[in-house]
This record gives C-alpha cells, structure tokens and sequence, in this order.
C-alpha cells in the first residue's frame, strides 16, 4: 500500500485514491509518503530549511491512515449505492415496457388484426408512460 499524507490539503492517498480529512493536523510536517511493501517512507517538514527525513514505520500516523480507509470505504458504498439505484432505474423502465408491449407474437398479431399505424401508437403509447430516464 503506497500512503500520501499532504497535511496544507488535509489529503490522504493511499493507493492513488484520496480523502480529505478536514481536522487533519501533523504540526510541522507538509508531506508523509510510505510505502508499505517495502517499509520505506519520508517525511518532508513544513520547514523547507528542514532536510526531509527517512521513516521506517508508520504506526504514529494508523489512525489517520485507518479514518481515511474508513472514508474511503463509506465513499465507495455510497458510489456502489448511487450505481445500483440508477441501474435499478434504468431497468425499471425497461421491464415496465416489455411488460406492455407484449410477446412478439402478440405484437404481430396486433399488427395483422389493427393495422401497422395501431401497433406504432401502441408503442408510442408505452414508451411516452414509461420514458428512458
């Protein structure tokens, strides 16, 4: 897992997804990069004076790491939430008019029975009550 930690954005990236956490707040550091399959980090201070420095661990920052996976998480329940809702719509729609335009063979039946001109406003009929939305 690649961590970002940009303390003036109050972001967090891990693995190229962001968070913002709004009370964010590491005195002294502008920057944390981490990465956890190698265990190698840095720490970039406010002070630009300040050389950047090696970290080999970032157990001081877990629960800051553990807020933003939790963020991230609850904004992709909630992205998965919004995808299914308009899917479900979608279909909705869909299912309503296959519904009232009937089988195939009873669609030709209409057409031999009523004429091409009664089927298109059957169809008309169906597509303006249940419209793609």
């Amino acid at each position: 897992m690649k961590i970002t930690i940009i303390t003036a954005d109050k972001k967090v990236i891990i693995d190229g997804y962001g968070v913002t956490i709004p009370d964010l707040n590491l005195p002294n550091i502008w920057a944390l990069r981490f990465d956890t399959a190698t265990g190698i980090g840095e720490i970039e201070p406010v002070d630009k004076s300040q050389p950047n420095y090696s970290i080999d661990s970032v157990e001081d920052y877990k629960s800051i790491i553990e807020q933003a996976i939790d963020l991230k998480k609850q904004q992709v329940s909630q992205y998965e939430a919004a995808l299914l809702a308009e899917e479900q719509r979608k279909l909705n729609w869909s299912y309503k008019r296959q519904q009232d335009y009937g089988t195939w063979d009873k669609q030709l039946e209409m057409i031999y029975d009523k004429g091409i001109d009664a089927w298109k406003d059957h169809i008309a009929t169906i597509k303006t009550r249940y419209p793609k939305t």
